[in-house]
């Protein structure tokens, strides 16, 4: 699991700087274009693995620019570089989605741990004190 996290954010941190030194410039050739398309969609697997209890990436969109991606990829490395990064960025939003759910679950389920554990002292309280009257 952190080796996976590990991989989400440094290739978040090259995607980010090839698409930063690729603004003033949309052309790309067919082997960058063909490049692109392979590392995202290796972080688009990689979000949809990070599923969390019952939560799950929504990456229907991802996909279908991916899609987009190859299929026009033949006729235009350059339209099809920008459907995939299109596609990753969507992709980091829904990751970005789960992380939330992922901190917001771990304090509902911290609540509830203590709320049940009050609720058990509460009711073993009583138990306790009859025991202590018959002994």
């Amino acid at each position: 699991m952190l080796q996976n996290a590990f991989y989400l954010i440094a290739f978040s941190l090259f995607a980010s700087i090839a698409s930063a030194s690729s603004i003033g410039t949309a052309n790309y050739t067919y082997a960058q274009a063909n490049s692109i398309i392979a590392n995202v969609t290796n972080y688009v697997s990689l979000v949809n693995a990070s599923s969390y209890l019952i939560f799950s990436p929504n990456l229907t969109l991802s996909y279908a620019y991916l899609n987009e991606a190859t299929t026009t990829y033949r006729t235009s490395p350059s339209a099809a570089a920008e459907y995939a990064f299109k596609a990753q960025d969507l992709a980091q939003q829904q990751y970005g989605i789960i992380q939330n759910y992922k901190k917001s679950s771990i304090y509902i389920i911290a609540a509830i741990a203590i709320v049940s554990f009050l609720i058990l002292y509460v009711l073993m309280k009583p138990i306790k004190i009859m025991g202590k009257k018959k002994g």
